[in-house]
């Protein structure tokens, strides 16, 4: 991605801390900016079939397509997932639950900040 800023650290973290991810499945939320977009290339990178649970919006298909320029071997999977509503949760669980048997690891890395103060349509 253009904006994205380089770190000195990732490649050692990688390369020394990190294993093989084949045969895993990785979802995260907040994949389209920022630290999940990282996790999830360099999960694929590894290996992992990566679940990228986000609201729908038109950096999720930016995103995707970066990911599978930048890992053209990845599997990387777009699951609309709107954190504000359940339907919509329920509806990413029912479809994680189709099409796997299992879930190696959830990352919860979705967020958002400077909102206004409001219910969610769940009361939330």
């Amino acid at each position: 991605m253009s904006n994205t800023k380089q770190t000195i650290h990732l490649n050692t973290v990688i390369q020394e801390y990190s294993g093989d991810m084949r045969g895993k499945v990785v979802a995260i939320t907040g994949t389209t900016t920022g630290t999940g977009y990282v996790a999830a290339r360099e999960i694929a990178k590894k290996g992992g079939e990566v679940l990228l649970l986000n609201r729908k919006s038109p950096r999720v298909q930016k995103a995707l397509s970066a990911l599978q320029s930048e890992v053209p071997e990845g599997k990387v999977v777009d699951v609309e997932c709107d954190l504000q509503s359940q339907a919509s949760v329920d509806q990413a669980i029912a479809y994680i639950k189709q099409n796997y048997q299992a879930l190696d690891v959830l990352c919860n890395n979705a967020a958002v900040m400077a909102l206004g103060d409001y219910a969610t349509a769940d009361g939330y």
